[in-house]
């Protein structure tokens, strides 16, 4: 994985979500992604399943599933994402599970979304991103309000366009998927590779 190889080191870590199969997965850790996201929502078209994710995490590539309900176990991934309102309760009962915990907070005003990045932060999520679908690049309110805290991710509509915005409110995590597609539930290499060479001509200026 020659490519996330190149990218150790920096600052902000980097999610390629909607992965539906396995040969997407490598080819994105091998662009750079520090993680990929399997959505284990069979409604969404964009959907895996624990087969792909057991495949894709035996082959050392770390593993997000993303859940709009509270899983009733786990597997081999290294963080399941809560991607549906919750609270302290919900974070702590996945921790209960073993694995790291990405919270969603998408709703709400900017101090309702400050106070539930506090509340799952203090229950033990790793990772709170904060998603406005309509772009978040194009937030200056929130990266604002978030820039600086730990732990804080940035999601929604994210092409290598915001790189540059983005990078510069130092988030730990930022997490994309359409941009990056040929089709629904499957990626376009060139647009990873592009992505990615993005990502390593910003890091060193950020």
């Amino acid at each position: 994985m020659s490519g996330s190889q190149s990218c150790r080191g920096r600052e902000t870590l980097f999610k390629v979500c909607g992965i539906t199969n396995v040969d997407d997965a490598v080819m994105a850790a091998g662009a750079g992604a520090d993680m990929v996201g399997v959505i284990m929502d069979k409604k969404v078209v964009r959907h895996g399943d624990r087969r792909t994710v057991e495949e894709i995490a035996s082959m050392g590539i770390p593993v997000v599933t993303v859940h709009t309900s509270m899983p009733a176990s786990v597997g081999s991934e290294r963080y399941v994402q809560l991607h549906f309102p919750h609270g302290a309760r919900e974070v702590e009962e996945a921790r209960s599970m073993g694995v790291g915990v990405i919270s969603v907070v998408n709703s709400g005003t900017l101090g309702d979304m400050l106070s539930r990045y506090s509340e799952c932060r203090e229950a033990g999520s790793e990772i709170v991103l904060v998603e406005d679908r309509s772009g978040i690049a194009r937030r200056t309110d929130i990266l604002e309000a978030f820039s600086g805290l730990p732990g804080v991710g940035f999601a929604g509509n994210v092409s290598s366009a915001d790189l540059e915005t983005l990078m510069r409110f130092r988030p730990r995590l930022i997490d994309l998927s359409r941009s990056l597609e040929a089709e629904p539930g499957k990626k376009d290499a060139r647009k990873v590779e592009e992505f990615f060479r993005e990502v390593r001509r910003l890091a060193p200026l950020h």
